[in-house]
């Protein structure tokens, strides 16, 4: 029997200063097997199916009035008027909005429990003492969640806008807005991040994936609740000023989903989105300032991803 009372050996890659493998390898492994959990998750295709419910019933509806068109005089010429009374950039401002919810689900399978569980079953020794930074880890989580929340997103919008080019040139679907596809691209990837960002930086607070997206959810609902909330009292306060309505309108956006309905609304360059005939889809509030809104999802991007930086440290060996 070893006599020996010497300290504890490290025997992990901590102290490796050789060659590593390029740093394009290594945060990839971790992406792709973040991503490749998240769309193996069943809810996962449910959940990215009831955020394109919109997108669906508008082409169910757009279907039905080509058969009308091709019908008699009468119909064809009440279909062309509906059409013509289409705002088709407002469509995904309004299938965007009112994916909200299903989105939020998304980002939870995605990534609430992505290093909550890592926290759990002691990962980061794994990851953090093989030659892998913590940069490494960090840049592949956050692509993992993004990924497949973005795709959620943007795959149906860009499904609808080819179907729209394809068959609704002479009613002004491109001609309207030259720029639009570029417009949803730029909108879904800063509401993508946003979330990717947010859900990490909860999940890295906790040890249990459960934990994490009660704490996510709850975030989500309380913030809209109140908001909303405080804004109808404002708005409906006897003899409100300019001032307060102004404030109300504001309100309206501190929450997660008003964040990235206001981004929306800013890049699709559009205040209140509707429906056939000029139907007013209930979501009428003011864009909001550009330099304030990307300031507040910017600022609360950064503290996320800083308490994840904070959060995940590296094993430390005592000698």
């Amino acid at each position: 029997m070893s006599n020996a009372t010497g300290p504890i050996a490290d025997l992990s890659y901590r102290t490796y200063d050789g060659v590593l493998d390029p740093p394009t390898q290594r945060w990839k492994v971790i992406a792709k097997q973040q991503i490749m959990r998240t769309i193996q998750h069943k809810w996962f295709w449910r959940c990215v199916t009831g955020a394109s419910w919109y997108y669906i019933i508008m082409i169910i509806v757009l279907a039905f009035i080509d058969s009308a068109m091709q019908g008699s005089e009468r119909g064809a010429q009440q279909a062309l008027e509906q059409l013509g009374a289409l705002d088709w950039t407002a469509q995904f401002l309004n299938g965007y909005s009112f994916g909200q919810l299903w989105y939020l689900f998304i980002a939870v399978i995605a990534g609430a429990g992505s290093i909550a569980n890592d926290n759990k079953s002691n990962a980061l020794l794994v990851y953090l003492s093989k030659p892998c930074t913590k940069k490494d880890y960090l840049w592949g989580k956050w692509v993992g969640v993004f990924v497949p929340v973005g795709a959620a997103m943007l795959v149906p919008a860009l499904f609808f806008y080819l179907f729209g080019a394809m068959n609704y040139r002479d009613f002004g679907f491109i001609s309207d807005d030259p720029w639009l596809l570029l417009r949803v691209i730029a909108m879904t990837i800063f509401g993508a991040a946003f979330h990717a960002s947010l859900v990490l930086g909860v999940s890295s607070m906790f040890n249990q994936g459960r934990m994490a997206t009660a704490m996510y959810v709850g975030m989500y609902f309380i913030t809209n609740i109140v908001t909303v909330f405080l804004g109808v009292i404002i708005s409906e306060a006897h003899g409100a000023r300019e001032s307060i309505q102004t404030l109300a309108e504001g309100l309206y956006y501190c929450s997660i989903d008003g964040i990235n309905i206001g981004i929306a609304k800013i890049f699709l360059d559009i205040d209140v989105a509707t429906v056939f005939m000029g139907v007013d889809n209930g979501i009428n509030v003011d864009r909001p300032a550009p330099l304030l809104a990307f300031g507040v999802m910017i600022g609360i991007s950064l503290l996320a991803l800083r308490l994840v930086w904070k959060r995940v440290r590296a094993v430390e060996v005592v000698g």
